[in-house]
């Protein structure tokens, strides 16, 4: 089986796409106003990999290298997906608008660097509106 985008076998082309899904979710962590990232996949998929990242000795590391951004491919569009938290103190529809900035400014040149000029499409949603955890801290 093979990619659609070049030709490069199907399980090369999965491995790109979870880089970039990994690579996407620590530019969601650097958003200012985001205090989280949700894991955008299917139920089923992200109960297994909540399960292994569980089971894995070194739990903080394997929160960070979390793949959490949905990627989907379909023809020539690449769609991502992002459910975060944000920040009570900010504006969440400012915050998801940088969010979809930094997301489709990330994708985009990630597609380019893989010789491809599929149109990206950015989906974020906040499932949930929280205090920063520095300002929970700083009141405990």
């Amino acid at each position: 089986m093979t990619d659609a985008r070049d030709g490069a076998p199907a399980d090369d082309a999965t491995r790109s796409d979870d880089d970039l899904s990994r690579d996407l979710t620590g530019v969601l962590r650097d958003v200012p106003g985001i205090v989280d990232v949700f894991d955008a996949r299917p139920l089923v998929r992200a109960a297994v990999r909540a399960i292994a990242a569980e089971l894995d000795p070194d739990r903080e590391a394997a929160a960070e290298r979390a793949a959490l951004v949905l990627v989907e491919r379909s023809g020539p569009r690449v769609t991502v997906t992002a459910h975060v938290a944000t920040d009570r103190a900010a504006s969440t529809p400012e915050v998801l608008a940088r969010a979809a900035a930094g997301l489709r400014s990330a994708a985009a040149a990630h597609e380019r660097g893989h010789a491809s000029d599929a149109e990206v499409v950015v989906r974020v949603r906040a499932r949930l509106i929280e205090p920063a955890q520095e300002a929970v801290v700083a009141s405990a």
